[in-house]
């Protein structure tokens, strides 16, 4: 089955580190996909994203993430957590799309979106599919939907690459005046952890 957990934080100023996940044991089972941090100080985003897949079971594996694989993981991951980022809040998602690692550094835009009440993931899914091949310069990392309550609002979260920065300028105006099958409650431009620009 599989599920899809984000880790979104605010960075204490004072502590401007590499990403948590090169620092610490990451939860069991759980594969690093995306690390973000925001740049240019654009749109209400968190400060840094985190995109962790889990390929193998369903949102019990968060049990086993409370105990830890070895003694003291669960610990410093915490203490990281305390004196590194200040994690504002986190979320379980479905993956709509198949996720798709980043490799490397580069530019990335987040999207953070309201469902329609009328469409259905799979019409989300579709719509978006549609989108990557119309905009050019931009492929999609994430298209996630909050499983149940389990996060914050918005319900839909978009994470796309961009080929160059230029590629902005398409993106960023794709979603004015949609409403269906989503409409764009916030943005933000990324790029991976530890090469932010501003």
């Amino acid at each position: 089955m599989g599920f899809v957990y984000v880790e979104f934080q605010d960075e204490r100023p004072a502590l401007r580190f590499a990403s948590i996940a090169s620092h610490v044991s990451r939860p069991r089972g759980a594969t690093l996909a995306l690390d973000l941090d925001r740049t240019w100080r654009l749109g209400e985003c968190a400060e840094r994203v985190s995109v962790l897949t889990v390929e193998e079971g369903g949102l019990e594996r968060l049990a086993e993430w409370s105990t830890g694989a070895e003694p003291g993981e669960v610990v410093s991951r915490r203490l990281a957590h305390v004196f590194v980022n200040a994690v504002d809040r986190a979320g379980c998602y479905d993956a709509l799309l198949p996720v798709v690692p980043a490799s490397g550094g580069g530019w990335f835009f987040l999207e953070l979106l309201r469902e329609h009440p009328e469409q259905t993931g799979a019409d989300v899914a579709r719509y978006f599919a549609e989108r990557s091949e119309r905009l050019s310069g931009c492929r999609v990392h994430a298209l996630l939907r909050r499983i149940g309550g389990l996060g914050p609002e918005p319900s839909i979260l978009a994470v796309w690459g961009l080929s160059a920065p230029e590629a902005i300028n398409t993106v960023a105006r794709d979603l004015d005046g949609v409403t269906r099958p989503v409409s764009l409650a916030g943005c933000g431009v990324y790029t991976a952890a530890g090469s932010k620009r501003a």
